[in-house]
């Protein structure tokens, strides 16, 4: 760990300590009795949090719970999955959705029409109404080959019509003024059509999208798809989740090779 790394990790540490010596004055001078090894690993927690989220290797695989993983660790992140096979995927994708839930945001789910059948039959097997959560605006499931059509035309991609169709979803998901995160799978497709210069390109355009309103971006593309390009996918992603372990309720990841480099 370099100086600033350390001097970062010093001022977090006396932070934390702060917080507590405060709570615990507070505490005691309202007359509550509480255990302060509980209140004191809180904030052990909070640092290792901002460990995870600041000081890992770029190779090093790391575990978290799914919700800090998404709503904290995660949260502004352009993430990548590349995954053995739609167990695993539906598994992870199910996970991204309960998380938002459970964290009082929204969810669009741009996937194929496979899979959407899939999250959903999973979501039901796990207690949640779709029909409810469609209504309140929690989760938005969006067909991503019917998106894919409004702009890529001719071949090519259209940037201005992504960002207007795009927009146009995540607008209607803070309709009810909460968060939003968005999982999309058009890039796949578009993979596996064998356009990968598109592939790249679109990414791109959620990376740009993502930095004019900050919001956590989840893509996957089944391994069975890529040959020796992982790295070509990677690279346009902060944080790679693991596609070899069901992740409902934990997420294994890393940063990207070339995120830790910058």
């Amino acid at each position: 760990m370099d100086f600033g790394n350390r001097a970062k990790s010093a001022a977090v540490i006396l932070t934390a300590l702060n917080l507590f010596v405060f709570h615990k004055n507070f505490v005691c001078r309202r007359g509550y009795v509480i255990k302060l090894k509980h209140l004191f690993a809180y904030y052990c927690s909070q640092l290792t949090t901002y460990s995870l989220m600041n000081h890992s290797p770029a190779n090093v695989w790391q575990s978290a719970d799914a919700d800090v993983f998404w709503s904290e660790i995660a949260r502004f992140d352009h993430v990548v999955q590349l995954y053995d096979n739609d167990v695993i995927f539906i598994d992870t994708l199910t996970g991204f959705v309960e998380s938002a839930i459970r964290s009082n945001e929204n969810a669009v789910i741009i996937a194929t029409d496979r899979h959407l059948t899939a999250l959903e039959a999973k979501l039901e097997s796990r207690g949640h109404k779709i029909d409810t959560l469609i209504v309140e605006n929690r989760f938005i499931p969006v067909s991503a080959e019917e998106t894919l059509h409004e702009f890529f035309i001719n071949g090519k991609l259209d940037e201005s019509r992504f960002m207007k169709v795009i927009s146009g979803l995540l607008q209607h998901a803070k309709g009810n003024q909460k968060k939003v995160r968005a999982f999309g799978e058009m890039v796949a497709i578009l993979w596996a059509q064998g356009n990968k210069e598109a592939t790249v390109q679109l990414e791109h355009f959620w990376t740009k999208l993502a930095k004019q309103d900050p919001f956590c971006v989840y893509c996957a593309y089944s391994k069975e798809i890529l040959t020796s390009d992982e790295e070509t996918v990677c690279g346009c992603h902060t944080r790679v989740i693991s596609g070899s372990e069901r992740q409902l309720n934990h997420v294994s990841f890393r940063h990207s090779l070339d995120e830790g480099k910058k």
